[in-house]
């Protein structure tokens, strides 16, 4: 049966992912109380391992979790944690900050911070979403080593990274792994000669192959490797694929609260502590930066965390 708590916590935190538990484990420290809500969603679920953070290289994503959360609470008893959905956010008129979970259950907290992540938004080639994080890379620090002296890898000049600038940086990046960079432009012929032009005509080292996407599938079950297949039937070979797709902000919060965004889409806070346009109202992690590793979250969730134990201070002194 819904319930509405009478208890007021310092924090409501939606996300349990690394900023939404690293906001938690800074206001533990700082004897402040908060509910961390975590949806069970996460944008690295796909992926095997985590990579580039300190300590836990090579690691499945869930293990940390499991970690940070025992830490948590074992040792802060002012942190809850709470494996359900948010549904509805929004500022009371007291100034106090309300979240809805799916069971209709109501909380409320001084301060609410936005910790969701964001989703990518799937190309509409088939096979893509199903070789998505396991033979199809956004980031090639987190993924890419692995697979290292691969003859071929392939960058796709697709959506919104069909930019001549971002597929040639990819494409830089790329070349580490692969002796042979393809940059597939998906049918768009008109897109190669600035893509030449972006970087250079090294004809020995990159090749660009204009012909449609029809479908991509994996080598198989244990290698990143994949198959691409163009419109004329013909196979192409690639140890993997680099390519970051769109995204959306995880949840319909940003538009309950009314809160503004970047042009690239992201929350827009203030520095240092990711305060949005609503005060009180904070996010950290990937909703507020472009910059998307585990360890960026962790430090920004941090010090969002001790950006929100300032402010509570001052108003409680």
């Amino acid at each position: 049966m819904p319930s509405v708590s009478s208890k007021l916590y310092d924090c409501i935190v939606v996300g349990g992912g690394p900023a939404g538990l690293a906001v938690a484990s800074t206001l533990g420290r700082l004897n402040l109380s908060a509910l961390v809500f975590d949806s069970g969603v996460y944008r690295n679920a796909a992926a095997q391992y985590l990579h580039n953070v300190p300590g836990w290289d090579h690691t499945p994503a869930a293990k940390l979790r499991e970690r940070v959360r025992d830490d948590l609470t074992s040792r802060y008893s002012l942190i809850e944690l709470s494996d359900v959905s948010i549904t509805t956010v929004s500022k009371l008129p007291s100034g106090h900050f309300e979240a809805v979970d799916s069971k209709e259950n109501s909380s409320t907290g001084r301060t609410l911070v936005l910790a969701t992540g964001i989703r990518d938004v799937m190309v509409e080639i088939d096979g893509y979403a199903e070789c998505w994080a396991r033979g199809i890379f956004h980031c090639l620090i987190c993924h890419g080593f692995e697979e290292r002296g691969a003859p071929s890898i392939g960058v796709l000049a697709v959506g919104t990274t069909a930019n001549p600038r971002v597929t040639a940086q990819t494409s830089r990046l790329a070349s580490q792994f692969g002796s042979i960079i393809t940059v597939y432009t998906h049918g768009d012929e008109k897109l190669v000669p600035t893509l030449q032009e972006a970087l250079g005509n090294n004809t020995q080292r990159v090749v660009y192959e204009h012909r449609k996407i029809m479908s991509i599938r994996m080598e198989g079950p244990k290698s990143s490797g994949v198959i691409v297949v163009l419109e004329d039937g013909t196979e192409r070979s690639e140890g993997f694929l680099a390519h970051s797709p769109g995204f959306e902000i995880n949840g319909p919060f940003v538009a309950q609260l009314g809160l503004d965004v970047t042009e690239a889409g992201y929350i827009k806070t203030t520095e240092p502590f990711g305060e949005t346009s609503v005060p009180g109202v904070f996010a950290a992690g990937d909703t507020m930066t472009s910059v998307h590793f585990i360890t960026n979250a962790a430090l920004n969730g941090g010090t969002t965390g001790a950006g929100i134990a300032y402010m509570l201070a001052g108003a409680s002194l």
